[in-house]
């Protein structure tokens, strides 16, 4: 098209001859350095991919050798092409199946297309020996996870966080010896827990579909957070939970079918948080470590009884801490009078505390608190 225009510019502009010429010259020795020639190839779209292509290469360093690297791979462009489109719309695609099938092979091709849309890239060894948190948080699509003591064997951290598809541990979870964090929650089919190991720290299985805890939970001495909240399938607590002698936090919040708690919590000595509200089935609270600082059991419909002796035992060699206890809409406890009297000995010890409770009244001595013995500055709170 340019050598044409040049020929009619030169019949056309007789006095500009040498300069015509001089171009027609710069264009023959142009031509033997580039490239690409747009008579081989249909679509001038075509030759802007094929430009793109080649240039792109050059810079991401790849050698020739990969070039041919996928003409010699058979029946695999359909799979490559399934996994790129999968990529459009997720942080994680996993490729499953058996053996020799050409996983690796796969995803070797799927990176060796992709990695020059990123500024950097790195093909991982299968063997993941120096990773330590893995997040796969609202992987939707997510039904399984892999065999991770083989591939991930120093784990510390395992995020699964809101994948809703997720329906199985692999038991094989207790063998990661260094794993201090698991997060399931939002993990609604996950019906089982298994056997953890006794590495874990943190654990929330908060929203799942477990109906009871795995047996191990005895040995897990350093976990210092368990939360199961709104786990409606939870019927009961294992008395081994008396072991979790780290045991900081607990929440059963929203766990509608449990009906009772093991009389050994007491022994959880260093329990600080209870939370219970929404346990709507939970007929009775059994005595408490003295550990305890805030009793959250608002809204637990079927409470009659509730044990708040904790309150008047002695914590940390006569260290007192401020407690607070929330019994919001807890109709049926027949002992209200009881825990007021708690509270309020409590108060007279030179303690901070807080009480929420529908019905019932203010006892007769509170209206001498002004004439309490000025030593004591602690404060009182009732909310009836």
């Amino acid at each position: 098209m340019k050598a044409f225009a040049i020929v009619v510019h030169g019949e056309h502009v007789q006095d500009c001859i040498p300069k015509v010429d001089r171009w027609k010259r710069a264009l023959m020795e142009v031509s033997k350095v580039a490239g690409w020639d747009s008579r081989n190839i249909m679509h001038e779209s075509k030759l802007v991919e094929e430009i793109v292509n080649d240039v792109l290469k050059k810079f991401s360093g790849m050698s020739s050798s990969d070039d041919s690297y996928d003409r010699n791979l058979v029946g695999i462009e359909s799979r490559v092409k399934k996994v790129e489109q999968l990529l459009k719309d997720k942080t994680v695609v996993g490729i499953w199946g058996m053996g020799g099938i050409g996983k690796t092979t796969i995803a070797q091709e799927v990176f060796r297309r992709n990695m020059i849309k990123f500024d950097g890239h790195c093909f991982l060894d299968k063997h993941l020996g120096n990773l330590i948190l893995l997040d796969l948080l609202c992987s939707k699509d997510l039904i399984r996870i892999p065999d991770l003591p083989n591939t991930a064997p120093n784990l510390e951290v395992l995020k699964l966080s809101g994948c809703h598809s997720l329906t199985e541990i692999p038991s094989s979870l207790q063998n990661l010896s260094k794993l201090t964090e698991l997060w399931l929650d939002g993990c609604c089919d996950v019906t089982y827990c298994p056997e953890l190991p006794c590495s874990i720290r943190f654990l929330t299985l908060e929203g799942t579909g477990i109906e009871q805890l795995p047996s191990s939970i005895e040995h897990l001495t350093q976990l210092y957070n368990l939360s199961l909240q709104g786990c409606k399938r939870l019927v009961s607590i294992p008395g081994g939970i008396s072991e979790l002698k780290c045991l900081i936090s607990l929440d059963l919040a929203g766990c509608s079918n449990l009906t009772s708690l093991p009389a050994s919590i007491k022994q959880v000595s260093k329990l600080e948080s209870l939370h219970l509200s929404g346990c709507e089935r939970l007929e009775c609270l059994p005595d408490l470590p003295s550990s305890l600082e805030v009793l959250k059991a608002s809204n637990c419909t079927s409470l009659k009884s509730a044990s708040t002796s904790f309150l008047l035992e002695d914590h940390d060699g006569g260290f007192w801490k401020s407690k607070l206890l929330q019994f919001g809409n807890c109709f049926n406890l027949e002992e209200k009078k009881k825990v007021i009297e708690d509270v309020i000995e409590t108060h007279l010890l030179g303690q901070d505390v807080g009480l929420c409770m529908v019905g019932g009244e203010v006892p007769e001595r509170m209206r001498y608190k002004n004439k309490l013995d000025p030593r004591f500055h602690s404060n009182l709170t009732f909310v009836t």
